[in-house]
Formats: C-alpha cells, sequence, structure tokens
C-alpha cells in the first residue's frame, strides 16, 4: 500500500507506514515523514492505543490539507483524516522551530478510504465526506454512488497501473 499513486487534479499520493515516531520505516523519506513534528504530534494525538499507532500516513501539501493519517478500520477499509499545519511556513519566514504557535487542524475531518487491488490496477478509493459538504452537490444525498465500493465509489481515485503481461 505504499509507492506512489496519481489522481489528474491532486497529483501524487505517496502512503508511508508507520508505527508512532520510533519505528523504522521503509524508506528515507518515509522516516523523515514519520519524524516530522507536526507529523509526531498528529501521530501522538490521535493514538489511544499500540495498535492506533499504526498508520499510513502522506504528505499532501494542497491549499486544505498538509497530511492524510490513515488507521486501518476492518479488511481493506480505512478511517482518514486531514491534517492542516503552518508549522512549515512558519519555519520558512523563521519563526521559533517548536510547535509553539503553529496551527495544526483537521483531525476531526474523516473520511473513509478503501484499498482496491485488481488485476489491472490498484489504488485508494477516498469517500465519505472527502469534499465535505461540496461533496453532496457532485454525488447527491441519494446520488448514484452511494453504496458502490471500489473505483466506482470513489469521490477521488489515486490509482496506480498494472503492467499486464499479455
Amino acid at each position: 500500500m505504499t509507492g506512489s499513486f496519481l489522481h489528474p487534479t491532486y497529483g501524487s499520493f505517496n502512503p508511508c507506514f508507520v508505527q508512532s515516531t520510533s519505528t523504522a520505516t521503509t524508506n528515507d523519506e518515509c522516516w523523515k515523514l514519520s519524524h516530522h513534528p507536526v507529523v509526531a504530534k498528529a501521530l501522538n494525538a490521535t493514538a489511544s492505543s499500540v495498535e492506533e499507532s499504526i498508520a499510513l500516513i502522506a504528505p499532501f501539501p494542497k491549499f486544505f490539507a498538509s497530511y492524510v493519517i490513515m488507521r486501518h478500520f476492518d479488511g481493506n477499509l480505512f478511517n482518514a483524516s486531514i491534517v492542516w499545519s503552518n508549522w512549515d511556513e512558519r519555519q520558512r519566514e523563521g519563526y521559533s522551530s517548536n510547535l509553539e504557535g503553529s496551527l495544526i487542524t483537521g483531525l476531526d475531518d474523516r473520511f473513509e478510504v478503501e484499498w482496491v487491488e485488481t488485476e489491472t490496477e490498484t489504488g485508494f478509493a477516498f469517500r465519505g465526506n472527502f469534499w465535505g459538504a461540496a461533496g453532496e452537490a457532485v454525488t447527491g444525498i441519494d446520488g448514484e454512488m452511494e453504496g458502490a465500493k471500489g473505483k466506482d465509489g470513489a469521490e477521488v481515485w489515486f490509482g496506480q497501473n498494472k503492467i499486464v503481461q499479455a
């Protein structure tokens, strides 16, 4: 479930497996991500048990988010939260390097992520309020996407094509 997944509008989505900040991860980029002050604080703030400290986290530097934290729920489903912080901007502007005075928000903005793996593609199907109230305008309260699973039920699909050998 790690690697690079693409969406034509949102760009790349590169989740890393982390288990608190003390666990070695699969590569240097993931290690740096798991030790980023905002990520460490968000992981510690949201984990109430050892199981909850295990997560997939991805940088998501958009105007409404800095990171996406995904915690396993059941089967191939994850509960996901958006985290937004201004810590990196404050660093560039020369403010203190600690988190004091920085804003970290969004842990209450939750949605569902489904891991999808077929013969031809793999990816993440984001749904269940990823767009917030704006999602109702696209899918409708009783929209045709309601209840759909996999790529067909995604509000946003981050996919990775597989090479199929003939």
